[in-house]
């Protein structure tokens, strides 16, 4: 459940306050595609290479601003490695025992409901409450505003 989570395209944006973190994102690929097509114009004669560095600066200084905005909007949280992960479980594996429970903690509220009489031989009753959208966590703060799933989970 916590990877299929941390695999969607949207989860950086359960926690920032004010920031598009995808849209960011996407506008820092596409700023590298087009400084990446510059060299092309250069190689086929259609720019001078002064051009092509000045232009290429100016790309990469926006690219730099970009990224500057996502580290700023995401904090220190153990979620933004795995944000940027090309391969999540990887990163999941990777990272250490403390990182992982951070990363529990920001995506879901756990709660262990009483098991009744006899529950030596019962399973344990979970309860599961993911975020959504509407349910955001910033930097420094530790509840969610409201919304989210509730899942119920006999473990």
């Amino acid at each position: 459940m916590i990877l299929a989570r941390l695999s969607q395209p949207d989860v950086a944006a359960l926690f920032v306050e004010d920031e598009d973190v995808p849209a960011l994102r996407a506008e820092c690929v596409e700023l590298r595609t087009r400084r990446d097509d510059l060299a092309g114009l250069l190689a086929d004669g259609l720019l001078a290479a002064t051009v092509v560095r000045e232009r290429s600066q100016e790309l990469t200084r926006r690219i730099n601003d970009l990224e500057d905005r996502i580290s700023r909007a995401l904090g220190k949280s153990p979620i933004t490695a795995l944000a940027d992960a090309e391969e999540v479980a990887a990163a999941w594996q990777s990272m250490p025992l403390r990182g992982r429970k951070q990363v529990v903690a920001l995506l879901v509220t756990v709660t262990i409901l009483p098991a009744g009489r006899g529950s030596a031989s019962r399973p344990t009753k979970l309860t599961l409450s993911g975020r959504s959208k509407d349910r955001r966590y910033g930097p420094g703060r530790g509840k969610a505003e409201e919304g989210g799933a509730r899942s119920n989970l006999t473990h």
